[in-house]
């Protein structure tokens, strides 16, 4: 199964297979998920590194010296940090995004990407991929594998779509709940699964007062 994994790309085909290609524990010692991040985005909603306040109503008016403006509306992005603790790099095919309160009736959301999670590389070559000291040793020097973070941006946590359907259960504004967000990858050999758990509110805010970054207070 795991290999059925790999050779999937789009959003459908990967929403239908999340359930049956399970993470292990060896993918998520390899394809290491280290936090979500909130820097540099320009969106409406309040986004911080463990959970959102997620706008659902789009119909407010602001003021601004007298003139009227639509309220900011967009969708909830957020970026994810990573560290690949192998030599070759893992390409992040996509990712599926899971209400885990089923009483919201929203399907599984997501994307494709075709970001590059980099390996580990020699301090002496860094050209040299490595998955420890010893793939950096050269004949009187010693090097040392480095493996760096990367970060992946402009993830879609709540869709358009999604916050459509939170609208009508209003009943269910402004209690945290809690989404899962399964990643897959590939490098040329192996496929690779790794989930993360996010935290949102949804509700009617105000974001008249929006400016770029995370987005609205």
């Amino acid at each position: 199964m795991r290999w059925v994994c790999r050779s999937v790309t789009a959003l459908a085909l990967l929403a239908a297979l999340a359930s049956g290609c399970g993470s292990t524990a060896s993918d998520r010692l390899v394809f290491r998920f280290l936090n979500w991040d909130s820097t540099g985005l320009n969106q409406a909603d309040s986004v911080r590194p463990a959970s959102a306040d997620v706008d659902v109503v789009p119909q407010l008016v602001c003021l601004s010296g007298g003139t009227a403006m639509s309220e900011p509306f967009t969708q909830t992005i957020i970026n994810a940090v990573f560290q690949n603790e192998e030599a070759s790099d893992i390409r992040l095919e996509g990712y599926v995004v899971h209400f885990n309160d089923g009483r919201f009736g929203v399907g599984d959301g997501g994307g494709s990407t075709t970001a590059d999670i980099i390996g580990g590389r020699c301090t002496n070559n860094s050209d040299k991929q490595c998955a420890d000291d010893t793939d950096c040793s050269l004949v009187g020097i010693t090097g040392t594998c480095a493996h760096s973070q990367t970060t992946v941006s402009g993830l879609v946590l709540v869709d358009f779509a999604a916050k459509a359907a939170v609208q009508s259960h209003p009943e269910l504004w402004y209690v945290a709940t809690s989404l899962t967000v399964t990643f897959f990858g590939s490098d040329p050999n192996q496929s690779f699964e790794t989930s993360a758990g996010y935290v949102v509110t949804f509700g009617d805010f105000d974001n008249c007062m929006t400016t770029t970054g995370t987005g609205g207070a």
